[in-house]
């Protein structure tokens, strides 16, 4: 289809048509591992069955329930919605823009996590919040957006799809070649060896990739002020002016960050919430791998550090130089962080001052 001059994506299939442009995830990936965890199932069978039933099957009988259900927005709805999104799409130089419905009854969104994307890497579908969308400013809804797309540019909502999907084949294939093992101890073999184990591991990635697509929006739409004032939003909810939010004093939230590594506290990500047997004993719910999301404080500690590396500032050079017109050749940036224990790298050493890798 023939576009204007000067559009990013195509009008008909979203393609991204602007190809002289590139920002390469390594300025904001939080670490290698992640590049390194995508390679290995992209190379898997589990892969592209996967891919080929979210394109044939899987993301369009999703997108049928928001076509139903929910308001997707474009050049003729909420156009300046849209425009923000594609502004933001074409920062990060996402290989296609996703479809964004906007809903009131989804239950995969919530206030603390107003945004979602699903499906493949050439058809990504993100949904958001209507409470959040009715709430937030055009930067805020920039912010949020532009994680999705991070998510998008990564292609992390294929890998998270494909990772589940091969937990459950892995624990399905246990059951039925361990028959004899009945219902009970089958289960708990199936709970301990297989579903724990494989589940905190993609729970620890999807950790990792959310650090990742909240890098990206930094880059793309935020400032430090702008992320404080998101991130006491999805505390204490996206409500109006006079609320609990406007009167948090973030200074004293990031105090938490010390309080919780210096207690057991610290290791809570990782084991996730706890449930109780009802005599007054607590444990973690039927094994709970941890959490999928880090917790808010580290994230925003993150982002902050974040804001004071060279590669944020070489990112946002990139796109400043972007929109005068100047699309220069790139220098290869060092990665912040180290590809096999994601510890923080110093600017011109190669080696990992942790575990002493050279990355």
């Amino acid at each position: 289809m023939k576009n204007p001059k000067g559009r990013t994506f195509c009008r008909a299939c979203e393609s991204n048509i602007f190809t002289e442009y590139d920002l390469p995830p390594t300025y904001y990936q939080t670490s290698n591992r992640l590049v390194t965890l995508n390679n290995l199932v992209q190379m898997t069978p589990t892969t592209r069955i996967v891919e080929v039933f979210l394109q044939k099957l899987g993301t369009p009988w999703v997108e049928a329930q928001f076509l139903g259900g929910a308001v997707k927005i474009g050049d003729r709805q909420f156009p300046e919605l849209y425009r923000a999104a594609e502004e933001c799409g074409r920062k990060l130089a996402v290989p296609r823009m996703p479809r964004i419905y906007i809903t009131y009854s989804s239950h995969i969104v919530s206030i603390n996590s107003p945004t979602f994307s699903m499906g493949t890497n050439d058809d990504p579908v993100t949904i958001v919040s209507t409470t959040f969308a009715n709430r937030c400013s055009i930067e805020e809804w920039k912010f949020m957006i532009s994680r999705e797309l991070g998510h998008v540019k990564c292609g992390h909502p294929l890998y998270l799809t494909t990772g589940v999907i091969a937990k459950d084949l892995a624990a399905a294939g246990a059951g039925f070649a361990l028959p004899h093992m009945g219902g009970i101890v089958g289960g708990l073999f199936s709970s301990v060896l297989i579903n724990q184990p494989l589940t905190s591991a993609i729970n620890a990635w999807y950790r990792a990739a959310n650090y990742t697509a909240d890098k990206a929006a930094m880059v793309a739409a935020g400032d430090v002020d702008l992320v404080k004032q998101i991130f006491a939003k999805m505390l204490l909810g996206w409500y109006g002016k006079g609320g609990l939010q406007e009167k948090m004093d973030l200074d004293q939230f990031l105090a938490q960050y010390d309080e919780l590594e210096d207690s057991i506290g610290r290791y809570s990500e990782y084991l996730g919430p706890m449930g109780s047997l009802n005599i007054g004993i607590a444990l973690p719910t039927e094994f709970n791998p941890g959490y999928s999301m880090p917790f808010e404080v580290r994230r925003l500690r993150e982002l902050l550090e974040f804001s004071r590396l060279p590669q944020y500032a070489a990112a946002k050079k990139i796109i400043e130089d972007m929109e005068k017109g100047i699309i220069a050749p790139q220098e290869k940036m060092q990665g912040a962080f180290c590809g096999y224990c994601g510890s923080r790298l110093q600017l011109g050493l190669a080696t990992c001052p942790a575990c002493g890798r050279a990355n």
